[in-house]
Protein backbone atom coordinates (compact mmCIF):
# COMPACT_ATOMS: atom_id res chain seq x y z
CA UNK A 1 0.00 0.00 0.00
CA UNK A 2 2.40 2.49 0.95
CA UNK A 3 4.50 1.79 -2.47
CA UNK A 4 1.59 2.37 -4.42
CA UNK A 5 0.87 5.70 -2.81
CA UNK A 6 4.41 6.53 -3.90
CA UNK A 7 4.19 5.26 -7.21
CA UNK A 8 0.87 7.90 -7.54
CA UNK A 9 2.78 10.48 -6.31
CA UNK A 10 5.95 10.11 -8.82
CA UNK A 11 3.17 9.72 -11.29
CA UNK A 12 1.55 13.19 -10.35
CA UNK A 13 4.86 15.04 -10.28
CA UNK A 14 5.45 13.60 -13.93
CA UNK A 15 2.15 15.35 -15.08
CA UNK A 16 2.71 18.35 -13.33
CA UNK A 17 6.52 18.47 -14.99
CA UNK A 18 4.62 18.22 -18.54
CA UNK A 19 2.11 20.81 -17.78
CA UNK A 20 4.27 23.61 -16.50
CA UNK A 21 4.66 25.39 -19.54
CA UNK A 22 0.84 25.69 -19.83
CA UNK A 23 -2.58 23.91 -20.41
CA UNK A 24 -2.76 21.63 -23.71
CA UNK A 25 -5.13 21.76 -26.07
CA UNK A 26 -7.91 19.51 -26.83
CA UNK A 27 -7.13 18.46 -30.18
CA UNK A 28 -3.17 18.13 -29.47
CA UNK A 29 -2.47 21.38 -31.01
CA UNK A 30 -1.32 25.11 -29.84
CA UNK A 31 -3.76 27.20 -29.79
CA UNK A 32 -3.64 30.06 -32.51
CA UNK A 33 -5.42 33.97 -31.05
CA UNK A 34 -5.10 36.39 -33.63
CA UNK A 35 -6.40 40.19 -33.54
CA UNK A 36 -8.83 40.67 -37.08
CA UNK A 37 -9.15 44.37 -35.85
CA UNK A 38 -6.88 47.49 -36.03
CA UNK A 39 -4.15 47.50 -33.47
CA UNK A 40 -3.88 51.01 -33.81
CA UNK A 41 -7.51 53.12 -32.07
CA UNK A 42 -7.90 56.37 -32.56
CA UNK A 43 -10.98 57.91 -30.23
CA UNK A 44 -12.59 61.40 -30.51
CA UNK A 45 -12.67 63.47 -27.43
CA UNK A 46 -15.58 62.70 -26.34
CA UNK A 47 -14.84 58.76 -25.53
CA UNK A 48 -17.18 56.15 -26.14
CA UNK A 49 -17.63 52.56 -26.81
CA UNK A 50 -14.93 50.73 -29.02
CA UNK A 51 -14.45 47.30 -29.65
CA UNK A 52 -11.26 44.58 -30.28
CA UNK A 53 -12.34 41.38 -32.73
CA UNK A 54 -9.92 38.17 -32.25
CA UNK A 55 -10.31 34.97 -33.21
CA UNK A 56 -9.30 31.45 -31.80
CA UNK A 57 -7.51 28.32 -33.82
CA UNK A 58 -7.78 25.04 -31.18
CA UNK A 59 -9.29 26.58 -28.34
CA UNK A 60 -8.76 24.98 -25.18
CA UNK A 61 -11.58 23.62 -22.72
CA UNK A 62 -11.88 26.63 -19.74
CA UNK A 63 -9.70 28.77 -20.81
CA UNK A 64 -10.78 32.62 -21.31
CA UNK A 65 -8.81 35.70 -22.99
CA UNK A 66 -8.03 38.36 -20.53
CA UNK A 67 -7.26 42.27 -21.52
CA UNK A 68 -4.67 43.94 -19.42
CA UNK A 69 -5.39 47.95 -19.50
CA UNK A 70 -2.76 50.63 -18.40
CA UNK A 71 -4.87 53.32 -17.81
CA UNK A 72 -7.98 54.20 -16.09
CA UNK A 73 -9.99 56.20 -18.64
CA UNK A 74 -10.39 52.53 -20.43
CA UNK A 75 -12.99 49.99 -18.88
CA UNK A 76 -14.07 46.78 -19.94
CA UNK A 77 -17.51 46.49 -20.72
CA UNK A 78 -17.98 43.62 -22.31
CA UNK A 79 -16.02 39.97 -22.99
CA UNK A 80 -17.58 38.21 -25.36
CA UNK A 81 -16.91 35.09 -27.67
CA UNK A 82 -14.81 36.62 -30.46
CA UNK A 83 -14.86 40.13 -29.13
CA UNK A 84 -13.83 42.55 -26.16
CA UNK A 85 -15.87 46.17 -25.82
CA UNK A 86 -14.58 49.18 -23.92
CA UNK A 87 -15.56 51.94 -22.74
CA UNK A 88 -13.35 55.48 -22.80
CA UNK A 89 -14.37 58.24 -20.50
CA UNK A 90 -14.04 61.81 -22.51
CA UNK A 91 -10.56 63.73 -22.26
CA UNK A 92 -11.39 66.71 -20.42
CA UNK A 93 -7.49 67.87 -20.92
CA UNK A 94 -6.93 70.07 -24.14
CA UNK A 95 -3.61 67.47 -24.45
CA UNK A 96 -4.46 64.27 -26.43
CA UNK A 97 -3.34 61.22 -24.30
CA UNK A 98 -2.25 57.41 -25.27
CA UNK A 99 -3.36 54.05 -23.68
CA UNK A 100 -1.75 50.23 -24.66
CA UNK A 101 -4.58 46.89 -24.44
CA UNK A 102 -2.65 43.69 -23.58
CA UNK A 103 -4.75 40.78 -24.78
CA UNK A 104 -4.05 37.20 -23.55
CA UNK A 105 -5.09 33.76 -24.20
CA UNK A 106 -4.22 30.65 -22.16
CA UNK A 107 -0.50 32.20 -21.57
CA UNK A 108 0.07 31.01 -24.92
CA UNK A 109 -0.43 33.67 -27.16
CA UNK A 110 -1.20 37.23 -26.82
CA UNK A 111 -0.96 41.02 -28.97
CA UNK A 112 -1.62 44.72 -28.23
CA UNK A 113 -4.13 47.33 -29.33
CA UNK A 114 -2.50 50.87 -29.55
CA UNK A 115 -4.93 53.46 -28.38
CA UNK A 116 -4.76 57.61 -29.04
CA UNK A 117 -7.77 60.01 -27.69
CA UNK A 118 -7.65 63.74 -28.62
CA UNK A 119 -7.64 66.23 -26.82
CA UNK A 120 -10.66 68.14 -25.80
CA UNK A 121 -11.80 71.18 -28.36
CA UNK A 122 -11.98 74.31 -26.12
CA UNK A 123 -15.54 75.65 -27.46
CA UNK A 124 -16.55 78.86 -27.83
CA UNK A 125 -19.93 80.28 -28.03
CA UNK A 126 -19.12 84.02 -30.36
CA UNK A 127 -22.19 86.25 -30.34
CA UNK A 128 -20.82 88.95 -31.91
CA UNK A 129 -19.67 89.52 -35.19
CA UNK A 130 -17.68 92.75 -35.67
CA UNK A 131 -15.02 93.34 -38.55
CA UNK A 132 -14.56 95.04 -42.21
CA UNK A 133 -14.77 93.66 -45.73
CA UNK A 134 -11.78 95.30 -47.51
CA UNK A 135 -12.13 94.02 -51.19
CA UNK A 136 -9.00 93.62 -53.52
CA UNK A 137 -6.99 96.00 -50.74
CA UNK A 138 -4.71 93.20 -49.66
CA UNK A 139 -5.16 90.67 -52.98
CA UNK A 140 -5.88 91.33 -56.12
CA UNK A 141 -7.04 87.73 -56.94
CA UNK A 142 -9.70 87.94 -54.44
CA UNK A 143 -12.00 89.81 -52.12
CA UNK A 144 -11.16 90.09 -48.29
CA UNK A 145 -13.16 90.01 -44.85
CA UNK A 146 -11.08 90.62 -41.18
CA UNK A 147 -13.25 90.73 -38.80
CA UNK A 148 -13.76 89.33 -34.70
CA UNK A 149 -16.06 86.57 -33.73
CA UNK A 150 -16.03 87.00 -29.63
CA UNK A 151 -18.09 86.26 -26.81
CA UNK A 152 -18.53 89.97 -25.32
CA UNK A 153 -18.19 92.33 -28.30
CA UNK A 154 -16.62 95.55 -28.54
CA UNK A 155 -18.03 98.65 -26.55
CA UNK A 156 -19.12 102.24 -28.25
CA UNK A 157 -15.75 103.57 -28.91
CA UNK A 158 -14.11 100.49 -29.90
CA UNK A 159 -12.53 98.91 -27.20
CA UNK A 160 -12.50 95.45 -25.88
CA UNK A 161 -14.55 94.68 -23.08
CA UNK A 162 -12.75 92.83 -19.73
CA UNK A 163 -12.53 89.77 -19.84
CA UNK A 164 -13.06 88.96 -23.25
CA UNK A 165 -11.80 86.54 -26.02
CA UNK A 166 -11.87 87.73 -29.47
CA UNK A 167 -10.70 85.48 -32.82
CA UNK A 168 -9.65 87.94 -35.28
CA UNK A 169 -10.41 85.72 -39.10
CA UNK A 170 -8.91 86.68 -41.75
CA UNK A 171 -11.01 85.90 -45.08
CA UNK A 172 -10.68 85.43 -48.97
CA UNK A 173 -13.56 84.55 -51.28
CA UNK A 174 -14.24 85.07 -54.52
CA UNK A 175 -14.13 88.75 -56.24
CA UNK A 176 -17.73 90.06 -56.11
CA UNK A 177 -19.17 93.05 -57.13
CA UNK A 178 -21.04 93.60 -53.90
CA UNK A 179 -23.26 96.47 -52.65
CA UNK A 180 -23.60 97.22 -49.26
CA UNK A 181 -27.22 95.47 -47.43
CA UNK A 182 -29.03 96.15 -44.30
CA UNK A 183 -26.52 94.27 -41.96
CA UNK A 184 -24.01 95.05 -44.32
CA UNK A 185 -21.29 93.62 -46.53
CA UNK A 186 -22.22 89.52 -46.26
CA UNK A 187 -19.17 87.29 -45.60
CA UNK A 188 -19.92 84.57 -49.00
CA UNK A 189 -20.85 81.02 -47.81
CA UNK A 190 -18.46 78.61 -48.11
CA UNK A 191 -15.71 76.25 -46.72
CA UNK A 192 -12.21 78.30 -46.30
CA UNK A 193 -9.41 76.35 -45.56
CA UNK A 194 -6.25 77.31 -44.21
CA UNK A 195 -3.14 78.76 -46.69
CA UNK A 196 -0.30 80.39 -44.81
CA UNK A 197 1.68 81.45 -48.20
CA UNK A 198 -1.09 83.05 -49.86
CA UNK A 199 -4.43 84.41 -50.28
CA UNK A 200 -6.43 82.93 -52.50
CA UNK A 201 -9.94 82.38 -52.99
CA UNK A 202 -11.75 80.05 -50.37
CA UNK A 203 -8.52 80.21 -47.67
CA UNK A 204 -8.15 82.47 -44.62
CA UNK A 205 -4.76 83.46 -43.58
CA UNK A 206 -1.90 83.08 -41.05
CA UNK A 207 -3.32 86.43 -39.95
CA UNK A 208 -5.91 84.77 -38.17
CA UNK A 209 -5.13 85.13 -34.43
CA UNK A 210 -6.45 84.94 -31.02
CA UNK A 211 -5.96 87.17 -28.39
CA UNK A 212 -7.74 87.78 -24.89
CA UNK A 213 -7.94 90.24 -22.10
CA UNK A 214 -7.76 89.94 -18.09
CA UNK A 215 -10.40 91.81 -16.08
CA UNK A 216 -8.98 95.13 -16.34
CA UNK A 217 -9.28 95.08 -20.12
CA UNK A 218 -5.08 94.28 -20.69
CA UNK A 219 -4.13 91.94 -22.94
CA UNK A 220 -3.67 88.43 -21.26
CA UNK A 221 -1.06 87.48 -24.26
CA UNK A 222 0.56 88.78 -27.17
CA UNK A 223 -2.04 87.40 -29.99
CA UNK A 224 -1.33 84.22 -30.92
CA UNK A 225 -1.57 83.00 -34.55
CA UNK A 226 -3.59 80.61 -36.33
CA UNK A 227 -1.49 77.18 -37.60
CA UNK A 228 -4.41 75.31 -39.07
CA UNK A 229 -8.25 74.31 -39.66
CA UNK A 230 -11.21 75.15 -41.46
CA UNK A 231 -14.06 77.62 -41.49
CA UNK A 232 -17.44 77.04 -42.59
CA UNK A 233 -19.69 79.97 -43.70
CA UNK A 234 -23.30 79.86 -44.46
CA UNK A 235 -26.43 82.46 -44.50
CA UNK A 236 -26.76 81.88 -41.13
CA UNK A 237 -23.77 81.51 -38.94
CA UNK A 238 -20.45 80.41 -39.02
CA UNK A 239 -18.33 77.35 -37.81
CA UNK A 240 -14.57 77.46 -37.38
CA UNK A 241 -12.39 74.85 -36.35
CA UNK A 242 -9.08 76.34 -35.94
CA UNK A 243 -5.69 75.50 -34.03
CA UNK A 244 -4.02 77.43 -32.42
CA UNK A 245 -0.65 76.64 -30.75
CA UNK A 246 -1.00 73.29 -31.00
CA UNK A 247 -4.79 73.27 -29.59
CA UNK A 248 -7.97 72.83 -31.01
CA UNK A 249 -10.50 75.44 -30.71
CA UNK A 250 -14.67 75.55 -31.92
CA UNK A 251 -16.10 78.52 -32.68
CA UNK A 252 -19.84 79.21 -33.21
CA UNK A 253 -21.86 82.17 -34.37
CA UNK A 254 -25.05 82.00 -34.95
CA UNK A 255 -26.12 85.40 -37.45
CA UNK A 256 -25.82 87.03 -40.35
CA UNK A 257 -21.75 87.03 -41.31
CA UNK A 258 -21.61 90.51 -42.24
CA UNK A 259 -19.04 93.04 -41.72
CA UNK A 260 -18.82 96.95 -42.46
CA UNK A 261 -16.40 98.57 -45.62
CA UNK A 262 -13.27 98.90 -44.60
CA UNK A 263 -12.01 100.10 -48.00
CA UNK A 264 -9.50 102.61 -47.44
CA UNK A 265 -11.73 106.07 -48.87
CA UNK A 266 -10.54 108.48 -51.51
CA UNK A 267 -9.85 110.56 -48.70
CA UNK A 268 -9.27 110.46 -45.26
CA UNK A 269 -9.15 114.28 -44.55
CA UNK A 270 -13.03 115.38 -42.86
CA UNK A 271 -11.97 119.15 -43.76
CA UNK A 272 -13.56 120.78 -47.00
CA UNK A 273 -11.56 123.72 -47.66
CA UNK A 274 -7.86 125.25 -46.13
CA UNK A 275 -7.78 125.24 -42.44
CA UNK A 276 -5.99 127.29 -39.51
CA UNK A 277 -4.46 126.24 -36.92
CA UNK A 278 -5.61 127.73 -33.75
CA UNK A 279 -3.96 125.99 -30.51
CA UNK A 280 -5.10 126.68 -26.86
CA UNK A 281 -2.87 128.37 -24.55
CA UNK A 282 -3.07 125.74 -22.35
CA UNK A 283 -1.91 123.02 -24.87
CA UNK A 284 1.56 121.11 -24.35
CA UNK A 285 4.55 120.22 -26.75
CA UNK A 286 5.57 116.93 -26.02
CA UNK A 287 8.41 115.66 -27.82
CA UNK A 288 8.93 111.56 -27.20
CA UNK A 289 12.45 110.40 -28.16
CA UNK A 290 13.30 107.15 -30.04
CA UNK A 291 17.01 107.74 -30.67
CA UNK A 292 17.73 106.29 -34.35
CA UNK A 293 14.46 104.51 -34.66
CA UNK A 294 14.88 104.46 -38.04
CA UNK A 295 18.56 103.16 -38.31
CA UNK A 296 19.42 106.50 -40.83
CA UNK A 297 21.54 107.89 -38.15
CA UNK A 298 18.97 110.88 -37.14
CA UNK A 299 17.20 111.26 -33.81
CA UNK A 300 13.55 110.25 -34.06
CA UNK A 301 10.81 112.01 -32.17
CA UNK A 302 7.28 111.58 -31.56
CA UNK A 303 5.69 114.51 -31.33
CA UNK A 304 2.54 115.42 -29.47
CA UNK A 305 0.68 118.84 -29.27
CA UNK A 306 -2.62 117.98 -27.29
CA UNK A 307 -4.79 119.62 -25.01
CA UNK A 308 -5.24 118.82 -20.91
CA UNK A 309 -9.32 117.41 -21.89
CA UNK A 310 -8.09 116.34 -24.95
CA UNK A 311 -10.33 119.27 -26.87
CA UNK A 312 -9.58 121.76 -29.46
CA UNK A 313 -6.98 121.92 -31.91
CA UNK A 314 -4.50 119.08 -31.85
CA UNK A 315 -1.47 117.52 -33.98
CA UNK A 316 1.30 114.92 -33.97
CA UNK A 317 4.01 114.42 -36.14
CA UNK A 318 6.58 111.32 -36.67
CA UNK A 319 10.13 113.53 -37.21
CA UNK A 320 13.50 112.51 -38.06
CA UNK A 321 15.69 115.48 -36.46
CA UNK A 322 19.20 116.58 -37.46
CA UNK A 323 20.77 115.31 -34.35
CA UNK A 324 21.55 112.22 -32.93
CA UNK A 325 21.79 112.76 -29.06
CA UNK A 326 18.63 113.16 -27.03
CA UNK A 327 18.98 117.11 -25.80
CA UNK A 328 20.55 118.23 -29.13
CA UNK A 329 18.95 120.87 -31.27
CA UNK A 330 15.77 119.76 -33.30
CA UNK A 331 15.86 123.36 -35.11
CA UNK A 332 15.18 122.87 -38.54
CA UNK A 333 12.66 122.49 -41.87
CA UNK A 334 11.40 119.17 -42.06
CA UNK A 335 9.83 118.21 -45.55
CA UNK A 336 7.60 114.98 -46.12
CA UNK A 337 9.51 111.29 -46.10
CA UNK A 338 8.45 110.30 -49.63
CA UNK A 339 11.24 107.85 -49.93
CA UNK A 340 14.07 106.67 -47.40
CA UNK A 341 14.27 108.21 -43.51
CA UNK A 342 16.64 111.28 -43.67
CA UNK A 343 17.75 113.88 -41.62
CA UNK A 344 14.79 116.72 -40.90
CA UNK A 345 11.84 115.16 -42.36
CA UNK A 346 8.34 113.72 -41.05
CA UNK A 347 6.43 110.39 -42.05
CA UNK A 348 2.99 111.17 -43.60
CA UNK A 349 -0.17 110.26 -42.28
CA UNK A 350 -1.18 107.01 -42.59
CA UNK A 351 -3.97 104.27 -40.79
CA UNK A 352 -2.72 101.47 -39.35
CA UNK A 353 -5.23 98.79 -37.77
CA UNK A 354 -7.23 102.31 -37.14
CA UNK A 355 -4.85 104.07 -35.34
CA UNK A 356 -3.87 107.19 -36.81
CA UNK A 357 -0.38 107.20 -37.14
CA UNK A 358 2.85 109.39 -39.05
CA UNK A 359 1.42 113.18 -38.82
CA UNK A 360 -2.30 114.13 -38.32
CA UNK A 361 -4.17 117.24 -37.98
CA UNK A 362 -7.41 116.35 -35.44
CA UNK A 363 -9.17 117.79 -33.30
CA UNK A 364 -12.52 117.28 -30.88
CA UNK A 365 -15.29 119.27 -30.07
CA UNK A 366 -15.61 117.27 -26.86
CA UNK A 367 -12.74 115.29 -26.24
CA UNK A 368 -14.47 112.47 -26.74
CA UNK A 369 -15.10 112.42 -31.03
CA UNK A 370 -13.07 113.81 -33.03
CA UNK A 371 -14.55 116.75 -34.72
CA UNK A 372 -12.33 117.00 -38.10
CA UNK A 373 -8.97 115.02 -38.91
CA UNK A 374 -6.40 115.32 -41.87
CA UNK A 375 -3.40 113.07 -42.71
CA UNK A 376 -1.04 115.48 -43.55
CA UNK A 377 0.45 114.16 -46.94
CA UNK A 378 3.17 117.48 -47.80
CA UNK A 379 4.67 120.59 -47.32
CA UNK A 380 7.13 121.70 -44.33
CA UNK A 381 7.23 122.02 -40.68
CA UNK A 382 9.87 124.59 -39.51
CA UNK A 383 10.69 124.09 -36.00
CA UNK A 384 12.60 127.63 -34.65
CA UNK A 385 14.51 127.60 -31.37
CA UNK A 386 14.17 131.30 -29.68
CA UNK A 387 16.94 131.06 -27.18
CA UNK A 388 14.64 131.06 -23.98
CA UNK A 389 13.52 127.21 -24.06
CA UNK A 390 11.10 127.90 -26.24
CA UNK A 391 10.10 126.92 -30.04
CA UNK A 392 8.10 128.67 -32.41
CA UNK A 393 6.66 126.07 -35.07
CA UNK A 394 5.19 127.34 -38.38
CA UNK A 395 3.07 124.81 -40.39
CA UNK A 396 2.98 125.16 -43.81
CA UNK A 397 0.87 121.85 -45.32
CA UNK A 398 -1.41 119.98 -47.32
CA UNK A 399 -3.36 117.39 -46.24
CA UNK A 400 -4.57 114.25 -48.32
CA UNK A 401 -7.18 116.43 -50.70
CA UNK A 402 -4.46 119.25 -50.95
CA UNK A 403 -6.46 121.04 -48.24
CA UNK A 404 -3.85 123.72 -46.71
CA UNK A 405 -3.08 123.61 -43.14
CA UNK A 406 -1.36 126.80 -41.88
CA UNK A 407 -0.39 127.91 -38.33
CA UNK A 408 2.47 129.38 -36.02
CA UNK A 409 2.75 128.38 -32.40
CA UNK A 410 5.13 129.16 -30.08
CA UNK A 411 5.47 126.63 -26.98
CA UNK A 412 8.55 125.25 -24.33
CA UNK A 413 8.59 121.63 -25.33
CA UNK A 414 8.79 118.63 -22.83
CA UNK A 415 11.37 116.37 -23.47
CA UNK A 416 10.48 112.44 -22.76
CA UNK A 417 12.71 109.35 -23.42
CA UNK A 418 10.71 106.71 -24.92
CA UNK A 419 10.22 103.87 -22.46
CA UNK A 420 11.19 101.23 -24.97
CA UNK A 421 13.13 101.91 -28.35
CA UNK A 422 12.25 99.06 -29.86
CA UNK A 423 8.79 99.91 -30.54
CA UNK A 424 6.66 102.41 -31.19
CA UNK A 425 4.43 104.20 -29.17
CA UNK A 426 2.08 105.20 -30.85
CA UNK A 427 0.84 101.79 -32.26
CA UNK A 428 1.44 100.36 -28.41
CA UNK A 429 -0.61 103.65 -26.30
CA UNK A 430 -3.75 101.35 -26.03
CA UNK A 431 -3.28 97.99 -24.12
CA UNK A 432 -6.76 96.55 -25.56
CA UNK A 433 -7.96 94.73 -28.44
CA UNK A 434 -9.51 97.37 -30.96
CA UNK A 435 -11.48 97.30 -34.04
CA UNK A 436 -10.67 99.57 -36.24
CA UNK A 437 -12.60 102.50 -36.13
CA UNK A 438 -11.89 106.08 -36.53
CA UNK A 439 -14.53 107.47 -33.88
CA UNK A 440 -12.61 107.78 -30.59
CA UNK A 441 -10.03 109.73 -29.52
CA UNK A 442 -6.65 107.75 -28.55
CA UNK A 443 -5.10 107.48 -25.44
CA UNK A 444 -2.28 109.24 -25.20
Amino acid sequence: MKKLFLLSAVCLLALVSCQEDGPTPNNGEEPKFENVSNTEITLPEEGGDFTITYTITNPIEGEAVEPVINVEWITLKANEAGSLTFTAAANADVESREASIFVAYAEKASFTINVSQAGAILKYITPHIDGQYFGTEYSSISDNYYFYLSDKGFDEEGYGIPGGTYFHLDLYSEIQDLERGLDGYIVPAGTYTYDAEGFGAGTFSAYTSLQKLDDQGALEFEAIYAEGGEITVTENGIIANLIFDGIPYLLTFEGVPACEDGRAPEYYTTLTGDYELNFRDDASLLMIYYGDFYDCGYDNYLMYIQTPDFIGDMFQSDLISGGNEMGTSIAGTYNVAYDRPDQFLFIPGYVNGGYMEGTWFFNSPDGQYYGDMAPIAGGTIEIAENGDGTITLTFDLIDDNDNAITGTWTTEPVFQEAESISTKAGAQMKNYVMLPKNTALPIR
